[in-house]
């Protein structure tokens, strides 16, 4: 369009484009011929021309500002459209069936705090982690805020960690034959599992870290606005408890802030403060985060995640006191083989409880077990282990394995017996027996089950006795201990683990070995 705009007796023509294009500037010229239209009298008006006509501004007399202001008022002009072109929709794109690469390097210093012994102690502590996957996104893939759940199929390419707990050094790793994983984005947390067979507690924690690649797309807004340079908006209490893996947020000051605009990325900062819990332990995060977001792909393309965490002694784990670092970087990936298509077709990607155990074997590969992840191993002494049950932080019961010395072949005690032994280690705690129990499990071993209902200090304790006994003589016993009125939470927690308890010996001890070598233990 053309603008016209007359100062004293000299006519400037002015040519905006009403698309503005990057480096160019509006032409200005001095008319040789009046415009002819009246005098209006006012200073340095400017007046829109319609097709080919002209529309001029006409001043009685001359002023310096006169001039100035119809600079300001071009350069008003020539803003306005500008600044509206500069924005960007922080909307990622679905796409099914996208290959990408995905490393994470994370770094962890400071304190763990241990109750021993009466007292709190601070072991120093320091973590260095190197993650490497393939990733494939599987239909459907839900637009972040929808129901639809978000899943992935994952080959590990490299996963490694040094970890030093005061003078102890740890190289947990990853076993070649456990390096394809399903992930998935549901009911607010971020699970990974194996497609087929079980992940021990060391190797998820090995995987399972903060800023987990499936979510990182709900950093940006939940809406199809387009944002300018500047613009802030606010994180959820969701999406916090996703980043850090939290059980429940309670309250988050976290905001996030497009800090500058190229022509390829979005740069976004994010600072704030969140108070949450993990397994019942409340905890305090302090983050400053930046991310990008790549405005062709739309994807995030990488995230630096600083944070300072405190966090008290839980019932099945430490309290921390560290400051840790965590890069990511994605891209596209073109091919694959681990993760084609053909390959991928027999895979079971549909949520399955079962798929989700963890598996345990004893420091001396003589047993092992499948157990939901709300247990966790809280101590192994020789032959002893001991288990804590948490459901939504709260202390439900508690395990105790024992792996008993072996009768002869064929020899074994009655569930009488069994019984009378009961009563005896539990003496003036003993109130009844509620039920007793014997049967033959799939392994052809005989198992009783004995519940005995009695008191503590005046408090009502529900216990659950089991002894496995096989026919070449060996023997487990498993304790579970509840109160009285969290029974029902308990649920029936026993079931799994006993169900799938076996007695390793020759080529399953070994494979055991091979497999938990270099995995750290509780």
């Amino acid at each position: 369009m053309d603008w016209i705009c007359r100062l004293g007796k000299v006519d400037l023509a002015i040519a905006i484009s009403s698309r503005p294009v990057a480096g160019r500037r509006a032409q200005v010229r001095i008319l040789d011929e009046p415009t002819g239209l009246e005098p209006t009298g006012l200073v340095g008006q400017v007046i829109r021309s319609g097709k080919g006509k002209i529309a001029m501004a006409n001043a009685r007399f001359f002023r310096i500002w006169g001039f100035l202001a119809c600079l300001c008022a071009l350069f008003a002009l020539l803003a306005t459209p500008a600044q509206a072109e500069d924005s960007v929709r922080l909307r990622p794109a679905a796409q099914p069936d996208a290959l990408r690469r995905v490393g994470i390097s994370l770094e962890v210093s400071g304190h763990l705090l241990v109750h021993a012994e009466g007292k709190d102690t601070r072991l120093p502590m320091e973590v260095d982690a190197l993650v490497r996957h393939q990733e494939r996104l599987v239909p459907p893939v839900g637009e972040p805020g929808s129901a639809a759940p978000l899943r992935s199929v994952r080959f590990y390419d490299e996963v490694k960690a040094d970890l030093k707990i005061e003078d102890q050094q740890l190289h947990p790793k990853l076993s070649e034959d456990r390096r394809l994983m399903v992930a998935s984005l549901a009911d607010s947390r971020v699970v990974l599992r194996r497609p087929a067979g079980a992940l021990t507690r060391e190797e998820l924690d090995l995987v399972e870290l903060p800023g987990d690649s499936l979510m990182i797309d709900r950093l940006l807004p939940d809406d199809n606005q387009p944002r300018t340079l500047n613009a802030t908006w606010k994180q959820s209490e969701e999406t916090m408890a996703l980043l850090f893996g939290l059980d429940a947020v309670g309250h988050a000051d976290v905001e996030s802030k497009l800090y500058e605009l190229t022509d390829k990325l979005a740069k976004i900062e994010m600072t704030g403060t969140v108070h949450g819990a993990i397994d019942g332990i409340a905890t305090k995060i302090e983050l400053k985060c930046r991310y990008y977001f790549h405005r062709q792909r739309r994807q995030i393309n990488g995230l630096e995640l600083h944070w300072q965490e405190e966090r008290e002694v839980g019932h099945v784990s430490p309290g921390v006191d560290v400051a840790a670092r965590l890069k990511m970087h994605l891209a596209p990936l073109d091919s694959s083989e681990p993760l084609a298509v053909d390959q991928l077709q027999s895979l079971d990607l549909d949520e399955d409880e079962g798929l989700a155990l963890l598996e345990f074997v004893t420091a001396d590969r003589r047993v092992r077990f499948l157990h939901d992840r709300r247990w966790h191993v809280t101590g192994e002494v020789g032959q002893r282990l001991a288990m804590r049950l948490v459901d939504d932080g709260e202390l439900i019961a508690q395990c105790n394995v024992l792996d008993l010395k072996p009768l002869k072949e064929g020899e074994r005690i009655s569930l009488e017996d069994f019984q009378a032994d009961v009563k005896r280690v539990l003496g003036a705690k003993f109130g009844q027996f509620v039920r007793a129990k014997q049967s033959m499990d799939e392994a052809d071993r005989v198992v009783y089950r004995v519940e005995v209902a009695g008191r503590v200090a005046e408090l009502p304790i529900r216990w659950i006795y089991y002894l496995v006994s096989a026919r070449d003589g060996r023997r487990v016993s498993l304790v579970f201990t509840m109160e009285e009125s969290l029974l029902e939470s308990f649920a029936m927690a026993d079931q799994v683990i006993v169900s799938s308890l076996e007695m390793l010996t020759g080529r399953e001890t070994q494979a055991a070995a091979e497999a938990t070598s270099d995995a750290p233990r509780r």
